[in-house]
């Protein structure tokens, strides 16, 4: 069930923070602590305060976008609780549970693997700064999603933007980090033909002699497409690779520009509240 530090007003059905008030601060010692200046049971309102949701069951263990919209007057952060087992919710314990976060407002949040979740949200104080600083800080109802719809991303790089591209890493190798998706769930690597370049390959090279006769090189053709070779995992980042089959051994690494493909999950965007919405 349902579990935090505020308390449930019936009246006006809000869940709002304890006050810091106590029976033992009304003593009547100085102005102000006594029975006749008390004009209201809400007091000062002990933040932060916190409220976590009962188990939410997704329908499937599988990779989710954790949507929410809480009603509130303030701002919040969302710790995230995701148990990947089949079991029925009523038998998981905490020690089922992932933790995720906390994610704060204005943050970004990946896709999660799971079926049950837990969402804990911990509600501040507003500063001055923002624009609901005035407004009471409560709870009033809370809706959660489960969205599995992908996006995605195209990036497209010649040979003269590789080299100075934020992906490159050396030659022939790449790191690209997805900008819109957290999680890919296929990428497609087309590649373009290497700029033509001279190498000397191992065995095949012949030193000048005095009399002035010519090296023996082998130069490389851009006569067929490198091969590029993709590993991703549980992350925004791709590693490419990428290997001129025109050299003796297929081995050499060479810089080749590329376009590339990514379908996945994208980010899920915190509004000001801290709401998660679909980015």
């Amino acid at each position: 069930m349902p579990t935090g530090t505020g308390y449930f007003d019936k009246t006006n059905q809000v869940y709002l923070p304890k006050s810091v008030e106590t029976w033992d601060d009304f003593t009547g010692s100085s102005a102000g602590d006594d029975w006749d200046s008390l004009t209201s049971w809400t007091g000062t309102p002990s933040l932060p305060f916190t409220f976590e949701t009962d188990v939410q069951d997704a329908g499937s263990l599988d990779t989710w976008l954790l949507l929410w919209s809480v009603q509130t007057g303030g701002y919040f952060t969302t710790t995230v609780y995701a148990d990947s087992t089949e079991s029925s919710a009523g038998s998981t314990g905490s020690g089922f549970y992932t933790t995720y976060g906390p994610y704060a407002p204005g943050e970004t949040m990946p896709a999660i693997y799971g079926r049950w979740f837990k969402l804990l949200f911990t509600f501040y104080a507003p500063s001055s700064a923002d624009d609901f600083d005035a407004q009471l800080q409560r709870l009033k109802s809370i809706e959660i999603t489960f969205d599995k719809r992908k996006t995605k991303e195209t990036v497209a790089y010649t040979n003269d933007q590789i080299t100075t591209s934020d992906a490159y890493v050396s030659t022939g190798q790449y790191l690209y980090v997805a900008k819109s998706i957290s999680l890919p769930t296929n990428v497609q690597v087309s590649e373009r033909l290497p700029t033509e370049t001279l190498y000397f390959q191992s065995g095949y090279v012949e030193d000048a002699s005095s009399a002035g006769e010519d090296d023996y090189a082998v130069s490389s053709t851009a006569d067929s497409a490198p091969k590029a070779y993709l590993a991703y995992g549980s992350g925004p980042s791709i590693n490419i690779t990428m290997y001129d089959l025109n050299t003796f051994s297929k081995t050499q690494k060479v810089d080749a520009g590329f376009d590339l493909y990514i379908e996945g999950y994208p980010y899920v965007n915190l509004n000001s509240h801290g709401n998660a919405e679909r980015g």
